[in-house]
């Protein structure tokens, strides 16, 4: 493109410019309507999608964690034989307690396991793999819950 034709087209927008700008806001204003509907659907669709991968992410990051800390109960006085092993039951627990607040002070799941991802690579002892009822045992036992409990 030689300067001429830059020149040609930079006045010739300069002088239609009012005449363009009128066309497109008339345009927008009778498919208004449609217009919105369009960018509510693709918003739905892109919502979804990044849904799926943020859960793939999650389960991703969450396994290797799993894995890492051995893939299974660490209480050696599990109900389950050998320590249960079913990564739908396995939670990631604080050893001297106070997840809740540190997992409060991330904005999702998918960073906080990031972070434990990152300590744990980096050699941080802090962390054990528990079954769900070890961990609800261990939290009983060491009163660290949220709401007084009367017993």
């Amino acid at each position: 493109m030689t300067t001429n034709s830059k020149e040609y087209s930079h006045n010739y927008y300069i002088k239609h410019r009012a005449e363009k700008l009128g066309q497109s806001a008339d345009q927008y204003l009778k498919n208004r309507e449609h217009l919105l509907e369009l960018r509510h659907q693709r918003y739905l669709r892109q919502r979804a999608d990044t849904s799926k991968q943020d859960h793939e992410r999650y389960i991703k990051v969450r396994d290797e964690i799993i894995q890492l800390l051995g893939g299974k109960c660490s209480n050696p006085n599990c109900l389950v034989p050998n320590g249960c092993s079913d990564p739908r039951c396995l939670q990631i627990d604080h050893i001297n307690g106070g997840g809740r607040k540190e997992v409060k002070s991330f904005p999702n799941s998918l960073a906080f396991y990031r972070f434990v991802l990152t300590q744990i690579k980096n050699g941080s002892k802090d962390y054990q793999c528990l079954c769900s009822n070890c961990n609800q045992i261990k939290r009983f036992d060491n009163k660290e819950f949220r709401k007084k409990i009367v017993v």
